[in-house]
């Protein structure tokens, strides 16, 4: 019985050690958010609606609901209070589908964040409501 209780507690021991020394994903995950947060200058390529380029501010903003998750206002040039929702996997950014108020449908969006954080470059697909899809390229540098 005490040789097996020496085994038990060794291997106890040996899983809390393998564990600990493998990275923390989710602490990886929340320092690229934090690491994005503040406001940025958009300079955005539309196809459709808007003249062929436009600048203008948006805002980086934690999404309280998930460790991984950015709100981001003013998208699109929709106004400050608008935000879309967008997850960040170490230097990847997603946008899943998402409506918007006033009918804009965010259809798809990716995103690549600079390894030192400077800059977002972005690519996404809005409809305004109407059917006809607008394919979006933009830029993100910091304020």
């Amino acid at each position: 019985m005490n040789r097996f209780l020496i085994i038990l507690t060794v291997l106890i021991l040996a899983t809390g050690i393998f564990h600990a020394c493998q990275p923390d994903d989710e602490d990886e995950k929340i320092e690229a958010r934090k690491n994005i947060l503040g406001t940025w200058i958009c300079s955005e390529s539309s196809q459709v609606y808007k003249s062929l380029s436009a600048t203008y501010e948006v805002g980086i903003s934690e999404d309280a609901s998930s460790t991984n998750g950015v709100l981001i206002s003013n998208f699109y040039q929709l106004g400050n209070s608008i935000q879309i929702k967008a997850t960040i996997d170490e230097y990847l950014l997603d946008i899943a589908q998402q409506t918007l108020p006033g009918g804009f449908i965010v259809k798809k969006g990716s995103g690549i964040i600079a390894d030192n954080y400077s800059e977002i470059t972005m690519t996404y697909e809005v409809d305004d409501g109407s059917g006809q899809v607008d394919p979006v390229k933009a830029t993100y540098v910091r304020k």
